[in-house]
């Protein structure tokens, strides 16, 4: 892990907007370091980068929930801003469809 970090915090030296660099140090600090905090930051700024990114935002919800010690909710929380709700309930990202395994199950109920 202390090798993965320090690629990770030079890569973010060389380029303070790495997408894949600030998501993976994200995942690194919240789910090995219990740094949910900083991982949450990280998330953040990656979601600054590229609002659809969808590994930035599971992220920050993650991190979100941690800190939180519940399941967000909130639409006005600044990861909901990245998601639109579906009629089915499931939250995407802007712009995506829904999983095409999903749709078959929903066809396949209709009949």
């Amino acid at each position: 892990l202390r090798a993965a970090e320090k690629l990770y915090l030079a890569a973010l030296d060389n380029d303070g907007e790495h997408l894949r660099a600030l998501c993976n140090y994200g995942v690194l600090l919240g789910q090995h370091k219990s740094n949910f905090s900083a991982a949450q930051e990280l998330f953040q700024r990656a979601l600054d980068v590229d609002p659809r990114c969808l590994d930035a935002q599971e992220g920050y919800m993650m991190c979100t929930e941690e800190l939180e010690g519940a399941v967000v909710h909130d639409p006005s929380d600044p990861a909901f801003e990245h998601f639109v709700t579906t009629g089915e309930g499931e939250e995407l990202p802007d712009g995506m469809v829904p999983d095409p395994a999903q749709q078959v199950l929903e066809l396949e109920e209709e009949k």
